[in-house]
């Protein structure tokens, strides 16, 4: 026997691999906050219509206060435009970093990634995800980020370890860029 889990983000990915689903929903749904009020009966849910639903799910839960429990598998994705800081272990988004005008805003990574420490202190692993075209530089700018922060211990200034445990990997790419 196998299982395999997968975050919302993942399911998304698997329905616009496949060009959307077909589902027989044996009650009608009402979902205020996705925007979706669905009669019973089968219906097929276009990849559009699903990933609106996701990227609403995902912004109600971008923020890592929502987190649960008492585990987080931490993972960082290297976009071209922002940083995806997401826990796969809830299936969430934890917090989307914009760049800046420099590239990846570490500080503003780097101050998560402390927060997260905090409510994870028994946690040392991190997982990040590049794209193809990520930059060696870029790369371990964001590895820096993630692995140990300067804080106040007293009147020192001490360096802290924060998630140094960091594999590497290649960013799936988003659905509308694949083949190009």
């Amino acid at each position: 026997d196998h299982y395999m889990g997968i975050g919302f983000g993942g399911l998304v990915n698997v329905v616009n691999a496949v060009g959307g689903v077909h589902m027989c929903l044996p009650h009608p749904i009402r979902d205020p906050a996705a925007g979706h009020h669905l009669k019973a009966g089968w219906r097929q849910e276009l990849r559009r219509q699903f990933e609106s639903v996701g990227r609403r799910r995902l912004a109600q839960s971008s923020n890592f206060e929502n987190l649960k429990g008492n585990d987080l598998k931490l993972e960082v994705v290297i976009r071209p435009d922002r940083l995806e800081v997401n826990d796969l272990i809830g299936g969430r988004l934890v917090e989307p970093i914009p760049h800046t005008a420099n590239g990846p805003d570490t500080k503003r990574l780097n101050a998560l990634m402390l927060e997260l420490k905090k409510r994870f202190p028994d946690k040392t692993e991190a997982t990040i995800l590049a794209e193809p075209n990520t930059s060696y530089d870029t790369l371990v700018r964001v590895m820096d980020a993630m692995r140990s922060a300067k804080t106040a211990h007293g009147a020192q200034i001490v360096r802290a370890e924060l998630f140094p445990q960091i594999s590497i990997g290649d960013a799936p790419l988003p659905a509308a860029r694949k083949g190009t």
